[in-house]
């Protein structure tokens, strides 16, 4: 809510803005969705298989996907006036591959151009190749 009042304060015309509301909507039911849940196990606890790891991880990462698909259609609907089917498919491949390679390499590259200068070209050139594909 903080946020939400602290945007109003410096930009106030960006609640009349659909952005600003798709954005809102999105970070509430991410929120929601990340929020931690209680779980009760029954006996001791043990850390599972890296396969088991594998599985659950994208079963979360298709969950949430699932919660931001349903809980953002009757806003999309509202400010865009459509649906993409095909939004939570590509969501599956492109946040992961945003959140583990595009960010983490363009930030490094960030940091070497401000350390070294015309030495951080070849960063460059991957931060490049990473997004081409996207």
């Amino acid at each position: 809510m903080r946020v939400v009042l602290t945007i109003a304060i410096v930009d106030p015309l960006a609640v009349i803005s659909g952005s600003f509301w798709l954005s809102i909507g999105a970070v509430t039911l991410l929120l929601v969705a990340l929020a931690p849940r209680t779980v009760i196990a029954a006996g001791d606890t043990f850390e599972p298989v890296p396969a088991a790891r594998g599985r659950r991880w994208f079963g979360e990462l298709v969950r949430v996907q699932g919660y931001l698909m349903l809980g953002m259609a009757p806003l999309l609907l509202a400010v865009v006036g459509k649906l993409s089917w095909l939004g939570m498919a590509v969501n599956l491949i492109a946040v992961p591959w945003v959140t583990l390679l595009v960010v983490p390499v363009c930030l490094l590259t960030v940091a070497a151009t401000l350390l070294l200068g015309e030495l951080a070209q070849p960063l460059w050139q991957l931060a490049g190749a990473i997004v081409a594909p996207l």
